[in-house]
């Protein structure tokens, strides 16, 4: 859309408005060639007045909501895209620093919500990994066909058994060992003493 400027002087002062009018809510740079055009414009043409009350808007002529619902006389209109009422679409201004730094929050809480999906995604990977596990485990669970056949618990029973077993088989050894030792030992002083005899 375009407007035909023609320059030319404006008795803007003498327009009223009302109360939270648009106009109200707009500052503009009295240095620029067009200022005294756009006031004149905004005052006549965009005379809306700003409100969230609905009683107010419904008995104003024009008015517009923060929600975007807009009154134009007998025309009403409610524009209800998403974007439209971010701040990422604003565009008023006489520079961007307010939008440039609005823009480096909306990326660093992006960033944010990116570094903790990824911690989430790696949550994810280790749980599946862990399930995989088990699944596996299960499985080669389902081959053996009798308890006897996983019963570790048992033979480790066994396994105990049969070292104090041991222990005790090693025991009785080292005194039989010993009690030959001592029979011998007692053999040969007596074979020795008849031999000195005869």
């Amino acid at each position: 859309m375009y407007h035909r400027f023609k320059p030319e002087r404006f008795l803007n002062d003498l327009i009223p408005q009302p109360e939270n009018s648009l106009f109200s809510k707009i500052e503009i740079r009295r240095d620029s060639p067009y200022a005294e055009w756009l006031e004149n414009s905004i005052r006549t043409d965009y005379s809306f007045v700003c409100t969230d009350d609905l009683d107010i808007f419904a008995g104003c002529e024009k008015g517009v909501t923060s929600q975007g619902l807009m009154k134009n006389r007998s025309r009403h209109e409610k524009d209800d895209r998403p974007h439209v009422l971010t701040r990422d679409n604003y565009v008023l201004g006489w520079d961007t620093k307010e939008k440039i730094m609005h823009t480096k929050e909306v990326l660093k809480e992006l960033d944010r919500k990116i570094k903790t999906t990824d911690q989430e995604i790696d949550q994810l990977k280790k749980r599946q990994k862990r399930l995989n596990t088990e699944k596996d485990a299960l499985i080669s669970f389902r081959q053996f066909d009798a308890f006897v056949e996983i019963d570790w618990q048992s033979v480790a029973i066994e396994i105990q058994k049969l070292a104090q077993d041991k222990a005790v088989l090693e025991k009785s050894s080292d005194r039989i060992n010993e009690l030959k030792k001592n029979h011998r030992g007692k053999g040969g002083e007596g074979e020795t003493t008849d031999n000195h005899t005869s």
